[in-house]
C-alpha cells in the first residue's frame, strides 16, 4: 500500500477487516514508506491495541518497508 489518503486508508482498514473477519484469504499488506505510515502505525499499535479495539492477533497482519528488497522479502 502506497501513500495516499483517505480512500487509500479506507481501502487498508477494509481489507484488514475482511481477513479478519476471514471474508478474505490473507493476502500480504506491505505498507511503503515508514515515514509517511508511522503516525498511523503507532496509533494502531498504541492506542487501537492497548484499548482492546483491535485482537493482538492483527498485529501481524501488516508490514512496514521501504526499499525493494524489504517488500519482495
Amino acid at each position: 500500500v502506497y501513500p495516499g489518503g483517505i480512500g487509500t486508508a479506507d481501502e487498508l482498514f477494509h481489507v484488514l477487516n475482511l481477513i479478519k473477519t476471514k471474508k478474505m484469504h490473507a493476502i500480504p499488506l506491505i505498507l511503503v514508506d515508514t515515514q509517511y505510515w508511522k503516525p498511523m502505525v503507532e496509533w494502531y499499535h498504541n492506542h487501537a491495541y492497548a484499548s482492546g479495539f483491535i485482537k493482538p492477533d492483527a498485529k501481524d497482519l501488516m508490514r512496514v518497508a521501504d526499499a525493494t528488497s524489504d517488500i519482495m522479502e
